[in-house]
């Protein structure tokens, strides 16, 4: 699996490659909310409930990393917030024996980035993606 993030007129910045050794571990989770308005109706056993779209899809996964030495993990860590684009389309591709697939979500936002994990020269960090647009 691929994940690359691409903002606004630049190049694809990876966040995870199987091939590449920064591997997609547990927690490889989209969640889609949705506005919901409840409304009380007179006389009315239960009250209605009305979909106000107003759609956000969500990505939360983790990702592990292993480098040659524990400095070099040490200085990813501290620069990694700063190099990864805060906007842009967030594409994730995966291929197999049994076919591929290519998804992308337009719009996307770098909410949250999480070092979960720290152990010598591999680290795991945890990332957060938020989109208003449909995956297409």
């Amino acid at each position: 699996m691929k994940i690359t993030m691409t903002a606004a007129g630049g190049t694809a910045f990876v966040l995870a490659d199987d091939a590449g050794g920064a591997t997609v571990q547990d927690g490889f989770r989209p969640k889609q909310t949705r506005i919901l308005q409840s409304q009380a109706l007179f006389r009315a056993a239960y009250r209605a409930s009305v979909a106000r779209f107003n759609l956000e899809n969500m990505l939360t996964f983790v990702v592990e990393r292993t480098f040659g030495t524990v400095e070099l993990c040490l200085n990813f860590i501290a620069q990694h917030a700063d190099q990864v684009p805060v906007s842009g389309t967030l594409t994730v591709y995966h291929r197999s024996g049994t076919g591929q697939t290519t998804r992308a979500l337009a719009n996307a936002v770098v909410c949250k980035m999480e070092c979960v994990e720290h152990v010598g020269v591999s680290c795991k960090f945890q990332y957060q993606v938020a989109g208003n647009g449909a995956w297409s």
